[in-house]
């Protein structure tokens, strides 16, 4: 499963931006941004709705003043709002792609630039529409983390030393009413990799997990309901995904991801040593799973 699903390249470089970075076309990049930690993310919401304001302003403010006047604004803009992608995100590729190829072209406005006003325009519209897709996407990121559930992630040996998670008391071993159990797309691929393992009956639990997991989110993708208080629901980004080479760190980023966003209470279930030394260092809270609760055979 999700074999298709890669790391989309980088934009095109271009010469140099303003600040000696790199310059790049008008290509898309990153669909979301990666919060880095300690950033509010209803403030960073409010930050990005008021660069798209300010934007779309510009035009108005500027005219009759001359295509410098405009210039001068919209460069006034983009060194702000870089200013800001660069304090909210870990992704580098998001403030660099303010420095298209248009934006050379308005750097270099002056009295005798053919159709200035269409040449800001245009950009200005280009960079205001990623922007309001950032706002967009992080505001539906933060309901969808505050759902008023007990959120669990669960990592690849949560599911196969754990009995089915249908089985697991969730509910009662966490106090809560209702409970989200999160699969992180890294999860279900190593699931996929350990269809063929040595261990038979390991081999058996990876393909019968898989088969209950595309027979519940098949329809939505998403989530599905395992009874009236647990749902489960795997964890899936648009492209480009963000995937390191060490799983666990892409595991741990997920659990990270929904804190930042304020999903609250949160945990992590796993039956790795190593997950959880790493977990209790990033202060991911875990949740102890009893023993009942492990599988015995099959």
């Amino acid at each position: 499963m999700a074999d298709h699903i890669h790391r989309l390249p980088s934009t095109q470089c271009r010469g140099t931006g303003r600040r000696g970075g790199p310059n790049y076309s008008l290509r898309m990049t990153a669909r979301r941004l990666r919060l880095k930690e300690g950033n509010d993310p209803d403030v960073t919401v409010q930050r990005l709705a008021e660069a798209v304001t300010d934007a779309r302003n510009i035009s108005a403010r500027t005219m009759g003043f001359g295509p410098e006047a405009m210039r001068d604004a919209y460069l006034r803009w983009t060194e702000a709002t870089e200013d800001l992608l660069r304090g909210s995100t870990l992704d580098a590729e998001v403030p660099a792609s303010l420095f298209t190829r248009r934006y050379e072209l308005i750097r270099g406005m002056g009295a005798a630039t053919p159709r200035p006003w269409p040449l800001v325009n245009g950009e200005i519209e280009h960079q205001t529409r990623q922007l309001q897709h950032y706002a967009d996407d992080l505001h539906d990121r933060i309901r969808n983390a505050r759902s008023g559930r007990h959120t669990v992630v669960l990592d690849t040996s949560a599911l196969l030393e754990y009995m089915p998670p249908e089985q697991v008391g969730w509910p009662d071993l966490l106090g809560a009413d209702r409970v989200r159990l999160i699969i992180p797309l890294r999860v279900i691929e190593e699931l996929d990799g350990h269809k063929r393992a040595i261990r038979p009956g390991l081999a058996k639990r990876a393909r019968r997990l898989l088969r209950r997991l595309e027979g519940d989110l098949g329809a939505t993708g998403r989530t599905a309901d395992l009874n009236p208080s647990v749902s489960w629901e795997a964890f899936v980004e648009d492209p480009p995904r963000w995937r390191p080479e060490d799983p666990d760190e892409e595991i741990l980023g997920v659990a990270q991801e929904l804190q930042r966003l304020g999903a609250n209470p949160l945990g992590m279930a796993t039956d790795d040593a190593g997950m959880r030394l790493r977990a209790r260092a990033l202060e991911i809270p875990l949740v102890d799973v009893p023993a009942r609760f492990r599988r015995t055979q099959g």
